[in-house]
């Protein structure tokens, strides 16, 4: 924190900003079919860090962050940098541009995801007024908005709006000028503090928003290349208030108790997202015994579990007896359903992940964090931010509750 406290730029910026995240959107177009990215910290780039590291995760993220904390607002004007733009709301937009990353979104792991987070949560305490726009790729850029979503949810802070496009500015018919035009209106929005993601005229919020496959031309939920499966999407113009909006007498100060004012490290990140594990039913793994299930989620190096059940969030007994167990020694279990919509309930109580509590937890203290409508990217984020704050399984409980009825008014 105290190298990016220490930029000059930080300390006089008194605009919007907008930060370049790679993607599809700026790559180069080589041929048909095939795309390179430009810029710094491009694909090429990440492959020679991630050698000299000796393809040691920890170092690798170390090195991602040690070259984002230095960057600077490069000397364009908004006319210049999106020159393939006809928008005059975005070419004369009062912005400034700042290069992160080039390299394609799927290089995204916890070493670039913790990296990329802590800088984000800490510019928010830094500059907790300012307006941010972020342009990245579309495959898993959406998976960034979720985990920031978790944390700004009650932060006090401006709102960060992410974008993209599904081709190269440089690409014929290129559907980007639209998509960063309606990127740049999101910014006459009153939105509340949060992530969210601009999509072909829609604002996603970060609790609500999943990929679809972008050469699918089928439409889902009435649209392309994104899906809101619990519908708490909402048009993209400045009457949108599905969370209320933001006052202008609202003050803008990250709270004292605030897990962001915490932070000391990107290390901090980093660890409590390698330390947790997904347990996916619906990925159907095999194992061979209760013993070997058992042996997995009490690993030493897996402090939070996420539970991917079915339908309802059920599971089977083994996964069940391992769940109750993890709690038992402290763990943060968090049982969410794997349906494309997400709840979980105790209707059927024999399979029942969180009917446990009821049942063979009824007389212990320990319990499974129901995750309700969260999705597994939802409760993963949840858990890293109780990790951070070394939150029990009650106080995780909390944080679940507070974030469903902030996001999920209606459920």
């Amino acid at each position: 924190m105290e190298i990016l406290s220490q930029q000059e730029w930080l300390k006089k910026v008194n605009t919007s900003i907008f930060f370049v995240k790679g993607g599809t959107w700026l790559m180069k177009v080589l041929g048909e079919n095939h795309l390179k990215s430009e810029g710094p910290l491009g694909d090429d780039e990440i492959a020679r860090l991630e050698m000299d590291s000796g393809y040691d995760e920890k170092t690798f993220a170390g090195a991602i962050y040690n070259r984002i904390v230095g960057a600077k607002p490069i000397d364009m004007l908004p006319s210049e940098f999106f020159g393939w733009t006809d928008s005059e709301l975005v070419r004369r937009s009062d912005i400034i541009i700042v290069p992160l990353l080039s390299a394609d979104s799927s290089h995204r792991r916890t070493s670039v995801a913790a990296s990329l987070m802590y800088y984000e949560l800490i510019l928010q305490q830094l500059t907790p007024s300012i307006r941010k726009l972020q342009g990245t790729g579309t495959d898993t850029g959406y998976l960034y908005v979720s985990d920031s979503d978790v944390f700004l949810f009650d932060s006090k802070t401006a709102p960060i709006v992410t974008g993209g496009s599904r081709q190269s500015y440089h690409a014929p018919m290129s559907d980007a000028p639209f998509q960063f035009e309606e990127l740049f209106k999101t910014l006459q929005i009153p939105l509340r503090p949060g992530a969210y993601y601009q999509w072909r005229g829609w604002i996603y919020p970060g609790a609500d928003v999943v990929k679809v496959d972008p050469s699918e031309s089928r439409r889902v939920d009435g649209d392309f290349g994104f899906a809101s499966p619990h519908q708490l999407r909402f048009p993209n113009t400045p009457e949108s208030d599905y969370f209320g909006k933001q006052s202008a007498e609202d003050d803008y100060e990250v709270p004292v108790n605030h897990p962001i004012r915490k932070l000391t490290s990107w290390e901090d990140v980093y660890d409590a997202m390698a330390h947790i594990c997904t347990l996916d039913l619906t990925n159907q793994n095999h194992y061979h015994s209760l013993d070997q299930l058992l042996e997995h989620i009490f690993n030493s190096n897996n402090w939070g579990i996420v539970v991917v059940g079915f339908g309802l969030g059920n599971v089977n007994n083994p996964v069940k007896l391992a769940a109750v167990e993890a709690v038992k020694r402290g763990k943060l279990v968090v049982g969410v359903s794997g349906c494309l919509v997400s709840h979980t309930n105790t209707t059927y109580d024999s399979v029942s992940l969180i009917g446990a509590n009821q049942t063979l937890l009824a007389n212990s203290e320990a319990k499974i964090i129901d995750g309700g409508v969260l999705s597994k990217t939802l409760a993963r984020a949840i858990l890293i931010r109780s990790l951070l704050e070394n939150h029990t399984q009650s106080q995780c409980q909390a944080l679940v509750d507070a974030y469903i009825q902030s996001r999920f008014p209606k459920r």
